[in-house]
């Protein structure tokens, strides 16, 4: 772990159509707009920002890149376009436990069911392997048919369920079951 006031460094990660960046609270004004869009929440326990102030904030506390207590690690990129630099959602890891990461991800509603959900979370889970992190999860709204989808591609598997209504799914990999070499376009 980095030491009590550095930083922990990012890399930027670069894909064939995508290149993600390390999150800054310089990118709230560029993320606010998409983000303010109510239907992007549609399968997420979470709401908009409430302003683009409120979501730089946000970010400034993110860019510490560790938790408070230090027993995390949160790597937030921006996903851009590779050809026009446009951001088009983010992807993130929390480091936890030693060699657990938590995986999340988010596209903008114009660019869904085009494969960048795929291709960005793969580059991260790349880079977390590299990074020696074995365990992963995601959390899923049931209704997210897509990123259900996505994640059994990826090899990850349900692992555990609510029995209430609404309530997320777990998926869970592990660096063997991973397949993280993009899908054969039909």
């Amino acid at each position: 772990m980095a030491e009590e006031d550095e930083t922990p460094v990012m890399p930027t990660l670069e894909t064939e159509r995508l290149v993600l960046t390390p999150l800054t609270a310089d990118d709230a004004a560029a993320m606010y707009p998409e983000l303010s869009d109510s239907g992007l929440y549609e399968h997420m326990d979470a709401d908009p920002p409430e302003s683009e102030a409120q979501l730089a904030e946000y970010y400034r506390q993110l860019e510490r890149r560790v938790s408070p207590d230090r027993d995390e690690r949160w790597l937030h990129w921006i996903i851009r376009s590779r050809a026009t630099g446009e951001p088009m959602g983010f992807v993130r890891a929390t480091v936890a436990a030693g060699s657990l990461g938590i995986i999340a991800y988010t596209i903008f509603r114009r660019f869904h069911r085009q494969g960048f959900a795929g291709e960005a979370t793969r580059a991260a889970i790349s880079h977390l392997l590299d990074e020696e992190i074995e365990h992963f999860i995601a959390r899923v709204n049931p209704r997210n048919e897509a990123s259900r989808r996505l994640l059994t591609r990826l090899g990850f598997e349900v692992a555990s369920s609510g029995t209430a209504p609404g309530t997320d799914l777990f998926f869970a990999a592990d660096r063997q079951s991973l397949r993280l070499e993009p899908a054969a376009q039909v």
